[in-house]
C-alpha cells in the first residue's frame, strides 16, 4: 500500500468505484420504469435528442416535441401508479400496483406512431449527455423500452461515477477527497446518478468543479496547473449550461489567485473568463427561452405563473423576495435536510432519520479532518461562503421566478437535492472557520468513510424494495 506526504493512499477512488456500481446496478434494477424524479419528461427529452431533436418544438408554447405513442401510454400509467400511493410504514406500503403490468408495457418495442409530449425541453442537451448514448447503444440493436430505459441508466450512472473519479484523481493527494467521497454517495446523490435526470451531470460537474479549484487553491504551482485551469474552466462552462441558477458555482473561480491563469494580466484573464461564462449561459437561456413558459402548466393548482412579471416584482421588491426565501428555508429546513441526503424516488421513500443524521456527522468529520489543509485561506474561503449563499439564493431565485404566482410570500417547488451541488464548497467555507481539530489514524480513514456511506446505502435500498414492492 502506497503512501505519500503522510496520507494512506488506500485508492479512495477505488472504494468509491466499487461503492457506487454496487449500490447504483441495485437502485437501477429497483427503481420502476420512469419512477425517478420527473424522470417521464427527462427521458421524453433524452428520446428526442438521441433522434435529432435539438431545440424544444414551441408551438403553442409546450416546449415539447414527438415521443413514441406507447412511452406516452407507459407514461400515463407511471403517473397513475405514483398518485395511488398510500402513506404509512415500511411494511405497510406497497407503491407499485402490478409488477406484470410494467412487465407487459416495458417488453415492447417502440411505436413508429409518434404523439406530442410537452415540458421536455427545460434543459439544455448538456444534461443528457450520458443517457442519451444509452439511447443510441439501444437503437442500434433495437432494444424493448424497458432495455433503453436500463441503458439509458446505465450510461448515466457511468458517467457521473467517472466524472467523480476524476474529481478523486484530482484530490488524491489531498484529505479533502474524503469530502467528495461523502458527497458524491450520499444516498439521494447516487440514487440521482442511476436514473434519467438532469441534476445527475449537476451534481457531478459541481463535484468536479470544486475539487478543481480547491486543488488549484492549495497546491504549489506546478506542470499540471494549466491541464487543471483548462478543466475548470470547461465545468465552470458546462454546469450552467445545465441549470443557469449554479452560475454562482462556475463564478466562483474568481477566487482563484491570479497567478492560476497566468503571470502576466492575470486578473484581467479571470474575471474575462468568469464573464465569457455568464455571456454563454444566458446566451443559451436566450435562444431556447424556457423561463418564458415552459413550468407555467406544471402547477397542479393551476395558478397563474409570469416569470416575466415576476422577475420585475423581484428587481423591484427585492426584500419581499429574501424575506420569501427566509420563511420559506426556516419552514421546510427540516424536509430539505431529509431530501437532500436520504429521500429516495418520485414515490417519496425516506430513510430513518438516525442514518440521516449519520450521513450528516460523516461529512462533518470530513469537513474538520480535512480543514488543515484550508490554514491561511480564510479571505478566499469567505469568499466562496458568499457565492454559496448566491447559489442558495439562485435556487429559490429559479423556482420563485419560474413556477410561483407573483409577489407570493413563500416559495413553492425548492427541493433538498437542489441543494446537493452546493454542499461541498458549503460544508468547506463553514468547517474551515470551525474551532475544532481532528485527528485520525490514516488506516483508520478510509474504513470510517466508506462504511458511513455503505450502511447508508444499503438500508436505503433495503427501505425502498419494502416501500415500493
Amino acid at each position: 500500500m502506497r503512501k505519500k506526504d503522510g496520507l494512506n493512499l488506500i485508492s479512495t477512488r477505488f472504494l468509491f468505484v466499487i461503492i457506487a456500481v454496487l449500490f447504483g446496478l441495485i437502485f437501477i434494477k429497483l427503481t420502476p420504469p420512469l419512477w425517478g424524479l420527473d424522470e417521464t419528461s427527462h427521458f421524453a427529452r433524452v428520446y428526442q435528442l438521441a433522434h435529432g431533436d435539438i431545440l424544444p418544438n414551441v408551438n403553442q408554447n409546450n416546449y415539447g416535441g414527438n415521443i413514441p405513442d406507447n412511452l406516452i401510454t407507459l407514461d400515463d400509467y407511471v403517473k397513475g401508479d405514483l398518485l395511488d400511493n398510500k402513506t404509512g410504514g415500511v411494511i405497510a406500503r406497497k407503491d407499485v400496483d402490478s409488477r406484470r403490468t410494467y412487465q407487459k408495457l416495458t417488453d415492447q418495442s417502440f411505436s413508429s406512431k409518434s404523439r406530442n409530449y410537452i415540458w421536455t425541453a427545460v434543459y439544455s442537451p448538456v444534461a443528457y449527455i450520458g443517457p442519451v448514448i444509452g439511447v443510441v447503444i439501444g437503437d442500434v440493436f433495437n432494444a424493448s423500452i424497458g432495455q433503453t430505459i436500463f441503458l439509458a441508466r446505465l450510461t448515466s450512472l457511468l458517467l457521473y461515477i467517472f466524472i467523480v473519479w476524476f474529481s478523486l484523481r484530482v484530490l488524491r493527494d489531498s484529505k479533502l477527497r474524503w469530502l467528495v467521497f461523502a458527497v458524491a454517495l450520499l444516498p439521494a446523490s447516487l440514487y440521482q446518478a442511476t436514473v434519467v435526470t438532469a441534476d445527475n451531470i449537476t451534481i457531478a460537474l459541481s463535484i468536479l468543479f470544486i475539487s478543481l479549484l480547491m486543488a488549484l487553491i492549495t497546491k504549489k504551482p506546478d506542470s499540471r496547473n494549466s491541464k487543471m485551469l483548462a478543466g475548470l474552466i470547461a465545468a465552470g462552462i458546462l454546469l450552467p449550461l445545465v441549470k443557469l441558477n449554479y452560475i454562482f458555482i462556475s463564478l466562483a473561480m474568481i477566487i482563484l489567485p491570479a497567478k492560476a491563469f497566468m503571470r502576466k494580466r492575470g486578473e484581467l484573464i479571470k474575471y474575462s473568463v468568469a464573464f465569457l461564462v455568464t455571456i454563454i449561459s444566458f446566451a443559451w437561456s436566450s435562444i431556447i427561452k424556457v423561463s418564458a413558459s415552459a413550468p407555467v402548466s406544471q402547477r397542479p393548482d393551476g395558478l397563474k405563473v409570469d416569470p416575466a412579471a415576476q422577475l420585475s416584482f423581484v428587481s423591484h421588491h427585492p426584500l419581499s423576495f429574501i424575506e420569501a426565501c427566509i420563511r420559506t428555508a426556516g419552514a421546510n429546513l427540516d424536509s430539505y435536510l431529509q431530501s437532500g441526503t436520504g429521500l429516495i424516488g418520485w414515490n417519496y421513500v425516506p430513510i430513518p432519520y438516525v442514518f440521516i443524521l449519520l450521513l450528516c456527522l460523516g461529512l462533518f468529520i470530513a469537513a474538520i479532518y480535512s480543514k488543515n489543509e484550508l490554514a491561511g485561506l480564510h479571505k478566499r474561503l469567505i469568499l466562496l461562503a458568499g457565492f454559496v449563499v448566491l447559489g442558495i439564493l439562485g435556487v429559490f431565485g429559479a423556482l420563485y421566478i419560474a413556477f410561483n404566482p407573483i409577489g407570493r410570500s413563500v416559495i413553492d417547488g425548492v427541493q433538498g437535492r437542489y441543494f446537493i451541488p452546493l454542499a461541498v464548497p458549503a460544508i468547506l467555507a463553514v468547517a474551515a472557520f470551525i474551532p475544532i481539530d481532528l485527528r485520525i489514524k490514516n488506516k483508520v480513514v478510509p474504513y470510517l468513510f466508506s462504511s458511513i456511506s455503505i450502511v447508508c446505502l444499503a438500508v436505503s435500498v433495503v427501505y425502498y424494495y419494502l416501500m415500493t414492492y
